[in-house]
């Protein structure tokens, strides 16, 4: 055979939903196949053969045109063989082109299963990852030596792996993502107590009141005694106007 040869190489790519879907197609396309992927909106390219063809999800090959696969194309799995016309063939390889889309539709159906089930995974991992960074908090929360280096050892992480994961899952620096998980605790410790608010950023590891007071002002839009008034339960609300109009 010669090898020289180089078969027509087409690659489609066509979108379901969110999900995309490579093929890249050795030979000659059927007209049955050509009608389908025109239906599809499959929009396609022909492509050298030493294209990188990674993303491709499935090989279609013309068994009529050609049974050479150029070098590279055969390490891409599934590669499926088959006849555009009917063949005595008892060849367990050759398919009917007729089959050819409803096999493209179950191995879409794959994809969005394992899209579904790494995006839940992840989902997981990332709340797993964030509970502990929150935990390790919670056990320093009143520590004001617990610096970050001892976080990172704590978590068994480097200074900066710890901060592009924490940025790459909620957008903030640790410093910030900390801060923020701080002050919402200190809004519920306003709302529900009457601690003074130095004891408050004292309990939560601040470095000063002062301090504080400004992060606090800065994502609530006012500062922490005038946010334990408005979001005090409504008895203690009416019992401190009384006292102030009994002045």
């Amino acid at each position: 055979m010669d090898n020289s040869f180089s078969p027509t190489l087409k690659l489609y790519q066509f979108k379901v939903d969110t999900q995309k879907f490579q093929i890249l197609h050795v030979g000659e396309v059927s007209s049955y196949l050509g009608s389908y992927f025109s239906t599809q909106k499959m929009d396609y390219q022909v492509i050298d053969a030493a294209t990188d063809t990674n993303s491709v999800d499935i090989v279609l090959v013309n068994q009529v045109q050609t049974t050479w696969l150029p070098e590279g194309v055969t390490t891409i799995r599934p590669i499926v063989n088959y006849t555009a016309t009917h063949t005595e063939s008892t060849s367990t390889d050759l398919v009917h082109f007729s089959l050819i889309p409803i096999l493209i539709k179950y191995l879409i159906k794959i994809k969005e299963s394992i899209d579904f089930m790494n995006k839940n995974r992840l989902q997981k991992n990332t709340h797993l990852f964030l509970s502990n960074v929150i935990k390790c908090i919670d056990d320093h929360i009143d520590d004001h030596t617990f610096t970050m280096n001892r976080l990172c050892e704590e978590l068994c992480m480097s200074r900066s792996a710890l901060s592009k994961k924490i940025k790459k899952l909620t957008g903030q620096k640790p410093t910030q993502f900390i801060n923020a998980y701080k002050l919402k605790k200190s809004k519920h410790l306003l709302a529900v107590t009457n601690w003074q608010v130095a004891r408050i950023a004292d309990v939560l590891g601040f470095s000063s009141q002062q301090y504080y007071s400004r992060l606090f002002k800065r994502q609530e839009g006012m500062s922490p005694l005038q946010y334990r008034i408005k979001n005090k339960p409504n008895s203690e609300k009416s019992a401190h106007n009384s006292a102030n109009s009994s002045l």
